[in-house]
């Protein structure tokens, strides 16, 4: 079985050495006096063997063996094992920007254009009968180490949403090898959320555009689909449980009646009935039930037929 190269992280987010192609460089013209530039040559191109780093996909193949190796701890945390999870797990992750266990964020822009980063705050939601069994870490790919580790259960009765939500935060972070390098503030960050009936169950950064305005970083992207699959199984899951009758709560509706007919009939008198339908239409978008697309729709219908 394939193994992960901590080594090789430890390289992937490390600089390229130009300054060993200096040696090179120097090494060229005194190859004439008496072959005396083969030693600086040498040097550099040993520099360059030692300091080379893996591919991206090599680094995407090492993260989904560490995928694997976390999901088994994960069932190991919360006394679960695989036969009481009735699919397969869904895995949210983005930058560890806040509370990283004493680590530095480390990034780098693979030749994809993506950005890569450690510690990742990896959240694992295992799916069972009545409820979600979840864990989430920072998790430091140089070392392997699970730096600050929560585990948790949510009865799918008291699920409200799942969604992702803009968010504006003042935490500043620092970003490099010492913590010196670049200091970085997220304004307007955009999160991962589960919401309970008691609030905020738990929530994963995604993306703020700071990150990419860093010199390591400028001109990549972050990759966030795993977010929107995540959104889709847990809310197809959140469905079929509810609308099963296998919780106690009020059934929730198929996708392409997420929006109550009450809302689509405008037979309301005038501006007052519209713009009570417009709130509520506004409210199910926040809690995740409905899609921007699917508001934009029923709004712009709405204002049509005034």
């Amino acid at each position: 079985m394939a193994k992960v190269d901590r080594a090789g992280i430890e390289k992937y987010f490390k600089r390229f050495p130009f300054w060993a192609l200096g040696f090179i460089a120097l090494g060229v013209p005194l190859l004439m006096l008496k072959g005396i530039g083969l030693v600086p040559i040498v040097i550099g191109v040993l520099i360059l063997v030692l300091t080379k780093k893996p591919t991206d996909q090599q680094m995407d193949e090492w993260f989904a063996l560490e995928i694997e190796d976390l999901n088994q701890k994960a069932l190991s945390k919360l006394g679960i094992d695989a036969s009481q999870c009735v699919a397969k797990s869904v895995v949210v992750y983005g930058p560890r920007v806040e509370n990283m266990g004493g680590a530095n964020l480390l990034v780098a822009k693979g030749s994809d254009g993506l950005v890569r980063y450690t510690p990742v705050d990896i959240s694992i939601m295992n799916i069972g009968q009545d409820q979600l069994f979840c864990y989430q870490c920072c998790y430091d790919r140089t070392t392997g180490n699970s730096l600050i580790e929560e585990t948790d259960e949510y009865f799918y009765r008291d699920v409200v949403s799942v969604a992702t939500k803009n968010m504006t935060r003042q935490a500043t972070i620092r970003a490099g090898r010492k913590g010196k390098e670049e200091i970085v503030v997220l304004t307007n960050s955009e999160n991962f959320q589960l919401t309970t009936s008691g609030g905020t169950a738990f929530s994963v950064f995604l993306y703020d555009r700071a990150l990419l305005e860093l010199r390591a970083t400028r001109g990549g992207q972050l990759p966030r689909s795993a977010a929107n699959k995540a959104i889709q199984a847990i809310r197809s899951m959140l469905r079929d449980k509810k609308g099963s009758g296998s919780s106690p709560s009020v059934p929730m509706p198929s996708m392409p009646q997420l929006v109550p007919a009450s809302l689509v009939n405008n037979s309301g008198n005038g501006e007052d009935a519209t713009r009570t339908k417009l709130t509520k239409l506004k409210r199910l978008l926040d809690d995740g039930l409905i899609t921007q697309e699917d508001f934009q729709a029923q709004k712009r219908s709405l204002l049509e037929n005034m």
